[in-house]
């Protein structure tokens, strides 16, 4: 049944966030591959909601998550020559935020 007037639905587990930016990236991944050059925006790219990044329950389990998404979200996997031109600089920009705060995330664990 649709939520009732005046009470908020319950907001998406942690998980599920995740989940649903894992099929997101997959699928852009596919378009990626497949696109032509300047044929991207930076809309199409599926940036992760801040705590999805490394939302793993176990320090173990987090360390592999960060690993990962280092090797996913490094500036040079991104081919900025599949982007519209006016778009390459937001892009480029988004990505290396992505990146900051996988690292950061990664020094948090480290201690």
């Amino acid at each position: 049944p649709p939520p009732q007037m005046g009470r908020r639905s319950t907001p998406p587990r942690q998980s599920q966030s995740a989940a649903a930016h894992e099929r997101a990236f997959k699928l852009f991944e596919r378009r990626l591959a497949a696109a032509q050059e300047g044929s991207l925006r930076l809309a199409d790219v599926p940036l992760p909601p801040p705590g999805a990044v490394c939302s793993a329950r176990t320090a173990s389990a987090r360390k592999k998550a960060v690993r990962a998404a280092l090797l996913r979200w490094h500036p040079d996997k991104f081919d900025l020559s599949k982007f519209t031109t006016e778009d390459r600089d937001a892009v480029a920009d988004a990505v290396a935020d992505v990146t900051r705060r996988v690292v950061k995330e990664k020094k948090r664990l480290a201690r």
